[in-house]
Parts: C-alpha cells; sequence; structure tokens
C-alpha cells in the first residue's frame, strides 16, 4: 500500500513529472533538485497554486519541515482548501513521517470531494499507515454502499484485523502505539517510508506481520529494527497487548521503475 505521488495541475505537468520521477529515486540528486526548485519558483509567477506545492513537495524531499508547511500553506490559502491540495499536503506530511497530521489532512481531502477515488486511497493508506484500521475498512464500505459501479476491492488483512479487535485479540490503541514507535525511529534517523504491506500468518490464527518498506540499505534496516524491538520490549503493556500478534518490521526496499522491490 504505498502512499500517493503528488497530484499535478495542468499548467505545471512537466514540473510535476519530474517530482515525480524525483520522488521515485531512492537518491536526491542535489543538482536536480535545485533545477526543479528554480523550475518551480518560475512557476509561482504563472501559477501560484501549482508553483507552491511543487516546492512544497521538493522541501518534503529534503526533510525541510518548515518549509513544506509554509508552502502547502499557501497553496491551500489560494485554492480555498480544495481536495487536491490537501491531498498533496497530506502526501508531503507522510514524506516527513508525521502520519497522524497526514491522516487529519487526508480525511478532509476526502471530506472536500467524497466521490474522487484518488481521495479514497489516500485517506485508506493514511488510515492504515497509522494503524487505524477500523476507519480504513468503514470507509471502504461506505463507499462500495454509495457507488456499487465503482467498488473499491476490500483488504481482507484489514478486515481480519478488525474482527480480531471486534473479539478482543488486541486492542486498536495498543496497534497504533506499537507503530507510533516505528514511525519516531524512522523520523529521528530521517528514513523515508515508501509503503506498506500487512500479512496474516496462514500458521498463526489472529496474527499479523505489519511490512514497513523503507528508503534504507540492509544494514541500517537491521539497526533500526533492533531499535525497535528493543523498544517494544521494554514496554510490558504492548508485550501482553498486543504481543506477537501484531508485529512491525522494517524492510530496507529500492524503487524500481515505480515499484516497490525488497532489497536482497
Amino acid at each position: 500500500m504505498p502512499y500517493l505521488s503528488a497530484s499535478p495541475a495542468a499548467k505545471s505537468k512537466e514540473v510535476f513529472d519530474a517530482l515525480g520521477a524525483m520522488e521515485s529515486a531512492t537518491d536526491l540528486n542535489e543538482f536536480e533538485v535545485k533545477k526543479l526548485e528554480r523550475e518551480a519558483e518560475r512557476l509561482v509567477k504563472a501559477d501560484a497554486e501549482s508553483g507552491y506545492t511543487a516546492l512544497g513537495v521538493l522541501a518534503a524531499l529534503r526533510g525541510d519541515a518548515g518549509a513544506v508547511h509554509a508552502c502547502h500553506t499557501k497553496a491551500l490559502k489560494l485554492s480555498g482548501e480544495s481536495a487536491e491540495t490537501l491531498h498533496n499536503y497530506s502526501t508531503s506530511l507522510a514524506k516527513l513521517g508525521e502520519y497522524t497530521k497526514a491522516l487529519e489532512v487526508a480525511r478532509r481531502a476526502y471530506a472536500r470531494s467524497p466521490t474522487d477515488p484518488a481521495m479514497l486511497r489516500r485517506a485508506i493508506a493514511a488510515s492504515v499507515f497509522t494503524g487505524n484500521f477500523r476507519d480504513a475498512f468503514e470507509l471502504g464500505r461506505k463507499w462500495n454502499e454509495s457507488d456499487p459501479q465503482d467498488r473499491h476491492a476490500p483488504d481482507p488483512t484489514v478486515d481480519a484485523i478488525c474482527s480480531a479487535t471486534e473479539r478482543g485479540i488486541f486492542t486498536e490503541e495498543r496497534l497504533q502505539e506499537v507503530l507510533a514507535i516505528a514511525h519516531d525511529i524512522l523520523r529521528s534517523s530521517k528514513v523515508r517510508a515508501l509503503g506498506v504491506e500487512v500479512q496474516d500468518d496462514e500458521h498463526e490464527p489472529d496474527s499479523f506481520l505489519y511490512e514497513l518498506f523503507v528508503l534504507a540499505s540492509p544494514e541500517e534496516v537491521e539497526v533500526l529494527n533492533e531499535e525497535l524491538d528493543a523498544r517494544i520490549l521494554d514496554c510490558p503493556h504492548l508485550m501482553d497487548n498486543p504481543g506477537l500478534k501484531f508485529m512491525p518490521v522494517l524492510i530496507g526496499a529500492s524503487v524500481d521503475g515505480g515499484h516497490v522491490e525488497r532489497s536482497p
């Protein structure tokens, strides 16, 4: 379940196409970043909303939180807080590792445009990243009830997690606490997340592996996973609930043709 890229405006397609390619790169080319920044600054004069959005996305790739908030706030004011500008702000917040804020903004974008499948997918992805599985389930259910012709394919693992919480196997609040630890580790190490896959254990009922793909080498990922395990082990209440029933793991990944691939 990857995060969505920034959404382009018609007048700025070339800039956003270049941004899309840069978002998929494992290493930022500083020369290309500065070149694209100059193009985005020129775009501000012709299409301020798109220009500030592009600058906000670039700031997110650099990890500059102050510039992200400043640029996207300007774009939001110019657009009247349109669904598209909220969507783009949410994706930039996610790149910063501000997943809770990204979810809040994604919900606002979906509320602005509840018939847009892109806004639905963004809200669902943000819900899964933060461990709000019940919200992800309800978003898909309500969408399918309102538009049976354009159905959102349900995620059976999300459904299974919701079932497990309803039966008291573990609580969603504790799942969120576990994921908050993983997110804090990524923020402090400045490692960017690419996407999520949630797997259920076919040999162990009501047990799930939460695979968080990140841009990091196998060596870096090993160190980060050791820290993640240690911090969870230091929380007896988390070892009690969810315990081994819900295990997050960071997986080093590369990007090939826009597709996330596990590192060997």
